[in-house]
């Protein structure tokens, strides 16, 4: 294999693909990315068995071939490259040289052969979305997408269609969060997206269109001349519908800015922890609420102006953490507070976006 190509193209294309490189320890292999040269172009493609990420660039070909390098390496030597120069290429079976300008570096690489195949789908079901929609369904929910491994069916988005739109949504048991977006596509199965492939569907995104192509195993997004592939999570999304309460007759309409301040300063009334517990008080027909905060290390209190005419005098208790990811993911300057009892969960949402809603279940103050 000999190339010729532009040290920039070179660099972004690696940036695409230079993440599935990193469970290389236990596979060799793995650590490698797959160079293609053929017709004018080069195919980059990196494979960490749960996903691929594939991009083709373009460049000269003197001699066509296929060759696997160790993916870091060659990331750091280009990256530290002049930009705007010229990278020559030339591999064999067993080694790489790497010239450019007066630099030249030599790579131990593996057969193109032992390198794992790309992801194929079958029986796939094809939508196109705008880098936006696509943006609003992978991000907006994120922010409640659960870490624990041992609970595999909710650490993912659960991505699903409803009469003309399609809904995204993900939970970790003490928040929910769900967006959509109206689209006319063909109704597809529901799959849940794993976390990190849904942060790398969001890096491929741009203005432009991306296809989505969904099977039973495997979803693939597809951009220019960007590919990403992986694998779905093999599990059930719980059935959240039931989970969300209906919209409170007086929701309190508050400032999101006034709310995140706040529980910013109430950590001064104990140790700055994401599980630390905040209590939310009004008084019947009242013009604001109280947050306060109770621990060991002493107390903090907080007045919000709010419209709470309507509403009966109570209280409710909630982990401050919780509260601020979902008034952030909410995305507006004003937030909807819809409270029932105190051990009942709570719904918040966005008067600047109605397919905006969150849930966030209560703890004991």
């Amino acid at each position: 294999m000999k190339i010729l190509c532009e040290r920039d193209a070179l660099k972004e294309s690696l940036a695409a693909v230079i993440g599935r490189t990193k469970h290389g320890k236990s596979v060799p292999i793995l650590a490698h990315i797959l160079l293609n040269a053929e017709g004018q172009k080069l195919r980059l493609t990196g494979n960490d068995l749960q996903a691929c990420s594939i991009v083709e660039m373009p460049c000269e070909v003197s001699e066509p071939g296929a060759f696997t390098i160790p993916g870091d390496r060659l990331n750091k030597l280009v990256s530290g490259l002049p930009t705007g120069g010229q990278i020559k290429i030339e591999a064999d079976d067993k080694s790489a040289k790497v010239r450019a300008g007066r630099s030249i570096y030599t790579f131990a690489g593996l057969p193109a052969a032992d390198f794992p195949p790309a992801f194929e789908l079958r029986d796939a079901q094809e939508i196109t979305l705008t880098g936006k929609q696509l943006q609003r369904l992978l991000k907006i929910p994120a922010p409640a997408i659960s870490q624990e491994q041992s609970r595999p069916h909710i650490c993912g988005l659960f991505l699903h269609h409803e009469k003309g739109r399609i809904l995204a949504c993900a939970t970790d048991g003490h928040t929910l969060i769900r967006t959509s977006v109206e689209v006319d596509i063909p109704r597809f199965d529901g799959i849940i997206i794993p976390d990190e492939a849904c942060s790398e569907i969001v890096r491929l995104a741009g203005d432009g269109d991306v296809t989505l192509r969904v099977s039973s195993t495997l979803i693939e997004a597809e951009s220019g001349k960007r590919r990403f592939v992986s694998k779905i999570v093999d599990a059930t999304f719980p059935d959240y519908l039931p989970v969300i309460p209906q919209s409170a007759p007086v929701p309190f309409t508050v400032e999101v800015s006034d709310i995140d301040e706040a529980i910013t300063r109430l950590a001064a009334a104990g140790e700055a922890e994401r599980a630390a517990t905040i209590r939310i008080s009004w008084e019947r027909d009242s013009d604001r609420i109280l947050i306060s905060r109770r621990t060991e290390f002493g107390e903090g209190n907080e007045e919000i102006a709010c419209d709470c005419t309507g509403r009966d005098a109570g209280e409710i208790a909630f982990q401050s953490g919780y509260v601020r990811r979902l008034i952030e993911a909410s995305g507006g300057k004003i937030a909807r507070l819809h409270f029932d009892g105190p051990g009942d969960p709570a719904r918040i949402t966005s008067p600047d976006d109605a397919d905006f809603v969150s849930v966030i279940m209560p703890c004991r103050a």
